[in-house]
């Protein structure tokens, strides 16, 4: 993320979230109120299990994940672009 764009980052994030809960709550949980009151906190609860099981399985290469390290060790930089570029220079300055 540009930090320069972090408050219209944040912005939409959120207004994303806020959107989201209203699409959820009308979409999921208004037509189980009439069946049962208290099926969609069930139903909600099965949701946070459901996630919170599959961040056991969240892997990113350059990180790793919760049980597997990172299948690539890059140095410390701030981003792989940076570590691209300087890559590029390094060869550059071989070749002269």
């Amino acid at each position: 993320m540009i930090p320069k764009q972090l408050a219209c980052v944040s912005a939409l994030v959120g207004a994303g979230g806020n959107l989201g809960a209203v699409i959820a709550l009308w979409c999921f949980y208004k037509p189980l109120g009439p069946i049962d009151t208290l099926l969609p906190f069930k139903v909600h609860a099965g949701y946070v299990m459901i996630n919170a099981l599959l961040t056991a399985v969240y892997y990113w290469p350059d990180k790793g994940g919760m049980f597997a390290r990172p299948r690539k060790q890059l140095p410390e930089c701030v981003d792989q672009q940076q570590h691209e570029i300087g890559r590029q220079r390094q060869q550059q300055q071989q070749q002269q």
